[in-house]
């Protein structure tokens, strides 16, 4: 996994970093999704202190596209260890991973996210009042919050001081991975999301 420190911490093939704002975790739950897929919201296993955490985006450098977004717990270059990040029932072998097996989420709107949990009902509610009911293959809620950024990033407020931080993934559409960043003594740092473009699977 040093594969991730380098662009994380080295910033390695990084153009910009764009600081999107606090996550705010009530439940100590976080969940990585397409927001509109919504069989994916179920928090990842792993658990953090409730709080307001910043989230970065890492653009790179050739595409100027999101290939990295990461929530920190505590700012620190000394991250030792990268774990995947997986949801209750989920398990994978070392094995598995060497020959670069992941347990990811599909995106099939071009969109990732960030949220806890307990905000998912919440968000839901308000996208189906700005879709009308109707099914939709994008965010009809996020749209126009997006679009202030180009369509590419934005920290939308829910209602019950929740929030979510959502961004284009990578390329578009695809499976993609989340990591526990932690320090030499185990404590989690920080959460990675890998969106396939500083590098493939096989090269983590």
């Amino acid at each position: 996994m040093q594969a991730l420190n380098d662009i994380i911490i080295g910033k390695s093939g990084v153009a910009q970093i764009i600081k999107l704002g606090e996550l705010n975790i009530t439940s100590g739950k976080i969940c990585a999704c397409d927001p509109l897929i919504e069989s994916y919201f179920t928090g990842f296993e792993q658990e953090v202190k409730p709080g307001k955490y910043p989230v970065e985006l890492y653009l790179e450098e050739d595409t100027d596209l999101v290939g990295m977004a990461v929530v920190w717990f505590e700012r620190t270059t000394n991250i030792s260890e990268w774990k995947m990040a997986t949801v209750p029932g989920e398990t994978i072998s070392d094995e598995d991973l060497e020959e670069g097996y992941i347990l990811g989420f599909p995106v099939e709107s071009g969109l990732a996210c960030f949220m806890d949990p307990q905000g998912s009902a919440e968000f839901l509610k308000l996208e189906d009042q700005a879709g009308e009911g109707e099914e939709a293959s994008e965010s009809v809620f996020l749209g126009p919050l997006l679009d202030e950024n180009g369509g590419d990033w934005a920290l939308a407020p829910l209602p019950g001081g929740h929030n979510i931080a959502a961004f284009s993934s990578g390329y578009g559409d695809g499976n993609y991975a989340c990591y526990w960043g932690l320090d030499e003594n185990g404590k989690v740092c920080a959460l990675a999301m890998d969106l396939d473009v500083f590098f493939t699977e096989e090269e983590l």
